[in-house]
């Protein structure tokens, strides 16, 4: 017996042409009006909606998605004609049209409600930062009061407060422009910066200079300081740190310090100063600054009324002390300058020491007057192993770029000075100097050396120098003698001048075949070989004509 056959579902049909019935005119229909209704969504929800700012995103989306859904429902199986019988199409595809629909709603609706719970959080999180903000400036408020106290403690207090503010809006994360967190910590560095300005309470500058400065002050102030070496650690080892964005950008070297017209009256020995200006700035009694370390210094304008010492110190970035006054003493020994230094129009009225000082780039002392206190002594013959004078000991002129010069120009040395086993390597400018009670550049290393028109009176000493590619002595007077050039060392050649300088000829042997070659006497000339130096024998005395005769300190004033 044959089992009856299942019955097969209704097929799916898709309207064509052919003689019109009620079902092939309402699959057309049902097909219509979906395209109108898809266009008419479509055209709400991209042309009318952006217009319509009181209609909100989320309503919108759930009314467009509930339309589609329950069009497409009832439609769609329409347009197909899948019947809507027990066993028909019809009623599954309505069915997954539903459940579809359904399922996008909730999905539009989960999305809502976590949309709205991050909103909240933000909310919260932005109500919790701006109260942050407020108390921090509440506390800056108070801090900026505490300042001002008559009780050393409470001022201490307020420096702690405001430093610690800088260090919160630094790391402070929730602001994401670096420039806006750097903006609110200098405004607080600025009021830090005033403090140190103003004069203590009840203090003159009689005081100051008498060394009668408030001890309690000044220890707020040093403490102040040493919250700020704290903060740039990295200056330690500025060579290796200064192109590390990360490193700077966390420390207060992205800040600026305004210190002009201070009175500073307390030392301040191993500090560190990021970009500190002390233009026209006052220093007492007390100051120090040995072992610093410093960052585009600027300290040109400055009055030093006491000794002052730099010793050992470290000058990163331009560093200008142009048009300074010292009163007393100044000490540069062991210094490290290793950019640019401009040092123009120095009045030092002490010794100044700047034996064993490295300068790598430009060392400008033009118009600087050295060792003033002598003026006016310059006939009275002084002893000067029983009297300190101006050292530049075995300090180094390094050449680290091209065009870099150690520019002396029109400077005065009033009182004796010493140059001894100072190594130039960059070209050595002297033109128009005046050196008023000797000067010593024995074992002096010259790469050139331009002494046109300069003065050297009393003793002069060349002794064992030597001069690599120029000397240029060009109406050069002083108290030359037939030994203030022995052993020195000249590169042979024609170019170097020397006026008003004992000159003799340097015997002729198969490697100096030159006529008329003629250096100071008691000199060498010498030619590179591979890299072997040849000597010459030293220049012999041509005539006593052609001597100089006398003290030209009497010719040349």
């Amino acid at each position: 017996m044959t089992p009856e056959s299942s019955p097969s579902p209704t097929q799916l049909i898709i309207p064509s042409p052919g003689d019109a019935t009620w079902d092939v005119v309402a699959q057309w229909v049902a097909i219509g009006i979906l395209i109108a209704c898809t266009v008419a969504v479509i055209l709400f929800v991209f042309n009318y909606l952006p217009k319509a700012k009181k209609i909100k995103p989320f309503y919108a989306s759930i009314a467009a998605v509930a339309v589609l859904g329950g069009v497409f429902a009832f439609l769609l199986p329409v347009a197909f004609n899948s019947g809507f019988g027990k066993d028909d199409d019809g009623r599954v595809l309505r069915q997954l049209i539903l459940y579809t629909t359904g399922g996008i709603l909730g999905v539009i609706t989960l999305g809502e409600t976590h949309r709205k719970n991050n909103q909240e959080k933000e909310k919260n999180k932005n109500d919790h930062i701006r109260e942050v903000h407020a108390e921090r400036r509440s506390r800056y408020a108070k801090a900026i009061e505490q300042l001002a106290d008559t009780k050393a403690s409470i001022r201490l207090g307020g420096i702690y407060t405001l430093v610690s503010l800088v260090d919160e809006w630094l790391t402070d994360e929730s602001i994401s422009d670096l420039e806006k967190r750097k903006e609110e910590g200098q405004t607080i560095i600025n009021n830090i910066c005033a403090y140190i300005q103003s004069m203590p309470e009840k203090c003159t500058e009689y005081a100051l200079k008498s060394n009668k400065a408030p001890r309690d002050e000044a220890n707020v102030r040093q403490l102040l300081f040493g919250e700020i070496k704290t903060r740039t650690k990295y200056m330690k080892n500025y060579t290796e740190c200064k192109n590390n964005d990360e490193i700077l950008e966390q420390s207060w070297g992205v800040f600026n310090f305004n210190f002009t017209n201070a009175p500073v009256f307390y030392p301040l020995d191993g500090m560190h100063f990021p970009n500190a200006d002390f233009s026209h700035a006052n220093f007492y009694p007390n100051t120090s600054f040995k072992n610093s370390k410093w960052i585009n210094a600027k300290i040109e304008n400055c009055t030093f009324h006491s000794d002052i010492n730099f010793e050992k110190s470290k000058f990163h970035g331009f560093t200008n002390f142009s048009k300074s006054v010292f009163d007393k003493t100044l000490s540069f020994y062991g210094a490290h300058f290793y950019d640019s230094m401009k040092a123009e129009h120095l009045r030092i009225h002490g010794v100044s020491d700047f034996s064993t000082a490295e300068f790598h780039l430009n060392a400008l002392f033009t118009g600087s007057y050295f060792h003033m206190d002598m003026m006016s002594r310059e006939t009275e013959e002084i002893n000067w192993v029983s009297n300190d004078y101006t050292k530049f000991w075995n300090s180094r002129f390094k050449k680290a770029e091209s065009n870099i010069i150690a520019d002396f120009r029109d400077t005065r040395f009033f009182g004796f000075t010493d140059f001894r086993g100072t190594h130039f390597e960059t070209d050595a400018l002297f033109r128009d100097s005046k050196f008023m009670q000797g000067s010593n550049f024995e074992r002096v290393e010259f790469t050139s050396a331009d002494f046109k028109n300069s003065r050297l009176h009393w003793s002069v000493n060349f002794q064992q120098s030597s001069f690599s590619q120029l000397a240029y002595f060009v109406y050069t007077a002083g108290n030359f003698k037939d030994d203030t050039f022995l052993w020195a060392k000249f590169i042979y050649s024609s170019r170097h001048q020397f006026d008003f300088i004992h000159i003799g000829y340097i015997p002729k042997d198969k490697n100096f075949k030159a006529e008329n070659m003629y250096y100071p006497i008691g000199s060498q000339a010498y030619i590179i070989k591979g890299k072997t130096k040849i000597y010459s024998n030293p220049a012999r005395d041509i005539s006593p004509s052609h001597k100089m005769l006398g003290n030209m300190n009497t010719i040349f004033p």
